[in-house]
């Protein structure tokens, strides 16, 4: 039984290693590219993140440049909602709540635009019929 665990916990040992090793080629080839994902999207959790990219060869400024540009628009978004639902609960203005969702909005929207900005960039440009 013990002989069988060792063998099974080998095996899952060295298959987190060759994936590893796989994310840290592509993390190298792609360089800022990846932080840039990994920051717009909210399901990756950052402190490992932080320290995953500091195992990598990424250089220090594009980790900085693009940690900074990505997670910006998130961090305005999320003090601005804070702001506004704060000041309908708090002072019962639902005049700057309304006009708080609706920019709140436009920032969604302009994040979507960013994303698909950037994705046409990393692909090469817009589709060709």
């Amino acid at each position: 039984m013990q002989e069988i665990d060792q063998v099974k916990l080998r095996d899952d040992v060295r298959l987190s290693a060759e994936t590893l090793y796989a994310l840290m080629e592509q993390v190298r080839q792609q360089n800022w590219k990846v932080v840039a994902f990994t920051r717009i999207n909210p399901i990756f959790p950052t402190a490992p993140l932080n320290y995953f990219f500091g195992l990598t060869e990424i250089p220090f400024w594009s980790y900085l440049m693009a940690t900074a540009i990505f997670i910006a628009p998130f961090a305005f978004l999320f003090a601005y909602l804070g702001d506004s639902v704060g000041g309908f609960l708090l002072r019962g203005d639902a005049y700057q709540f309304v006009q708080n969702i609706l920019g709140a909005s436009a920032a969604i929207t302009a994040l979507f635009a960013l994303r698909l900005a950037l994705k046409n960039l990393l692909n090469g440009g817009p589709p060709k019929n």
